[in-house]
């Protein structure tokens, strides 16, 4: 079992990669469906370079993963962050109110 100080570091990190404005913005587009770079730039108004980046962060994180399609890399959000991202969306629904 996980001890709880270590579920508290690593919350700590997810929350230090996600405060970005840019990772944010990418995980909320990744949460609608797949996408690869070039479509998550052209959304998201970013350079690729910079959506790339940001990806790599996501992944070495395990926040993002990434597929390869002929010459295109896919990237999507796990089930788990999914289903995490939801419940914190629904909840802020809740406290905004």
């Amino acid at each position: 079992m996980i001890s709880r100080e270590r579920r508290i570091q690593t919350l700590a990190q997810v929350f230090r990669i996600l405060g970005d404005p840019s990772r944010l913005r990418i995980v909320m587009t990744l949460s609608e469906g797949e996408r690869n770079v070039t479509q998550l730039s052209r959304k998201l108004r970013m350079s690729q370079p910079t959506v790339s980046r940001h990806l790599s962060i996501l992944k070495m994180s395990s926040l993002a993963e990434a597929r390869r399609c002929g010459k295109e890399i896919h990237y999507s959000l796990p089930y788990r962050i999914r289903r995490a991202l939801k419940s914190m969306i629904d909840r802020g629904a809740v406290l905004s109110k």
